[in-house]
């Protein structure tokens, strides 16, 4: 459980023994962790009632092709929508698991949770779970959030199936500029959660990979171009926002040649009931007052103070 300034849990490892499976290790300057390889079935996650002690709740539903009822569906969660980063929800008893319509639900805006994953296209095609050693207090926090590193991988590419991201000449590989959470790239290339790209086919500099604003929140000159962008939540520099896929430049670079692509996804979060790890409990909860100061008798004797109330919720002392 994420402490702060007003608020404390403490927890005992039960069964002396080290706590396996449950957050996993943490990895990566972002403070991230992927489980597993391949793709995730959240769909069979579901069905099995929980993961990992948890449950799978959609945070929120983006629509896109062959599903979507029109161009403007497709493309209302683009980047700039109001709604990855503003309260209040949208056709909220959509069913989250029919594509085809966008809905945001609540649990985007309150729901405190410890991995998320994204799926594509269909529900047993989804990004392994990425778990973060600082919980997000909800997917509005995280997706309008600081820029967070994301290792993409051949793997994760999988998920959206691309295709025609040519390497770039200069490094033999794709050109992956800033791969992660609030992707922001030269010439107006945005994502809420994947990366830029740069398809220059010679004389272009080397892939660069500088996350350097200036001032006025543009790129430098002297940065290599972007030209495209894939992943949820994306806005191009040659044409039109996405709820999810790629932008034209991305593949093509000919201006405005519609080989852009709108897939349909969701977004998932995993319950904070994985705040407290397998084989740990929480023993004592305090809102920051003196009830557990030090000379407070709860250290020392064998009471207990709402015993009943919830461990992982704050506002209320405990002593479990």
């Amino acid at each position: 459980m994420r402490p702060t300034a007003r608020a404390l849990a403490l927890a005992l490892l039960l069964d002396g023994a080290a706590a396996q499976g449950g957050l996993g290790s943490v990895s990566g300057v972002s403070g991230y962790t992927s489980v597993g390889t391949g793709v995730f079935d959240v769909g069979a996650a579901l069905a099995a009632g929980e993961w990992q002690g948890g449950e799978w709740t959609c945070g929120m539903k983006l629509a896109g092709e062959p599903d979507a009822a029109s161009l403007e569906d497709a493309q209302l969660l683009g980047y700039h929508s109001p709604l990855w980063t503003a309260e209040g929800v949208l056709n909220p008893d959509s069913d989250p698991l029919t594509p085809g319509e966008n809905a945001k639900y609540e649990s985007y805006n309150s729901q405190r949770f410890s991995y998320v994953t994204i799926c594509v296209g269909a529900l047993d095609n989804c990004l392994q779970p990425i778990g973060f050693a600082e919980k997000p207090p909800n997917a509005a926090a995280l997706f309008d959030g600081p820029y967070r590193e994301f290792a993409f991988t051949p793997e994760t590419e999988t998920v959206f199936d691309v295709s025609g991201n040519p390497a770039h000449l200069a490094t033999g590989t794709p050109c992956r500029q800033w791969p992660g959470f609030n992707t922001r790239c030269r010439d107006g290339n945005r994502a809420r959660f994947g990366y830029c790209n740069d398809i220059s086919t010679g004389g272009g500099p080397a892939c660069s990979q500088e996350y350097n604003f200036g001032s006025a929140g543009e790129w430098p000159d002297d940065v290599a171009d972007s030209d495209g962008v894939l992943g949820v939540g994306i806005s191009g520099e040659d044409c039109c926002a996405g709820n999810a896929g790629w932008t034209n430049h991305f593949v093509d670079q000919t201006p405005n040649a519609e080989q852009n692509k709108l897939k349909q996804a969701w977004i998932f979060v995993l319950t904070a009931a994985t705040l407290v790890p397998d084989g740990w409990a929480v023993v004592l909860k305090t809102d920051g007052d003196t009830t557990f100061s030090y000379s407070s008798p709860y250290w020392g004797d064998d009471q207990t103070l709402h015993p009943d109330s919830n461990p992982t919720e704050p506002g209320e002392h405990d002593r479990l």
